[in-house]
């Protein structure tokens, strides 16, 4: 376990899209960038500390967003402050 208290932590926050073959009226689906024949597919936000220790803090479902990202970073935010955590450098990947 890693003890995240109190401690400054430089943060990746990465999007992620995942390809989607069915229907475009799934729940959850958004357009994406078009790939391997589709541009369907579902998108997430993880924020993940970096550097000696490597950990998964958050992982965001953003298909309901209306893509207000700077919502979305603050709750990132809000939510790993809740946990005790302070982020040092903040990498967008």
């Amino acid at each position: 376990m890693i003890d995240l208290k109190n401690k400054v932590h430089d943060i990746a926050v990465d999007f992620h899209d995942i390809s989607y073959y069915g229907t475009r009226d799934t729940p959850c689906i958004r357009g994406i960038k078009p790939k391997n024949g589709t541009s369907w597919g579902y998108s997430f936000c993880t924020l993940d500390i970096i550097g000696n220790s490597k950990l998964t803090l958050d992982v965001i479902d953003i298909n309901g967003l209306s893509k207000d990202y700077s919502t979305l970073m603050e709750s990132l935010f809000e939510r790993i402050e809740k946990n005790g955590s302070k982020s040092g450098n903040i990498i967008h990947r």
